[in-house]
């Protein structure tokens, strides 16, 4: 669990990362904190996916993507977007 840990810490710096103890399920909730000790994100990691890096690098995937939208790093256009608010236009006829 070690380099799973390294993993996580190196792809989700600065934010400290801190894993729960083993659930009953064999899953384990995920914390991170900011500079302050603050919480800033949870996640709850399914044993599937803490034993398998390309399970897990697509958490991180997922993680990175909601840190930009909590830091407000991403466009309005690009929220709406991932909120499935892709509506589709209407056109005046020719």
């Amino acid at each position: 669990m070690e380099s799973t840990t390294e993993l996580l810490e190196g792809a989700l710096a600065p934010y400290k990362v801190v894993l729960g103890p083993d659930r009953a399920d064999g899953g384990r909730l995920m914390t991170l904190t900011n500079d302050a000790g603050e919480p800033v994100l949870q996640r709850t990691l399914s044993k599937g996916q803490l034993s398998d890096r390309f399970a897990l690098t697509d958490v991180v995937d997922g993680i990175l993507r909601d840190l930009l939208l909590i830091e407000g790093r991403i466009a309005p256009e690009v929220i709406a977007h991932l909120h499935g608010d892709s509506r589709v236009k209407n056109y005046a006829p020719l």
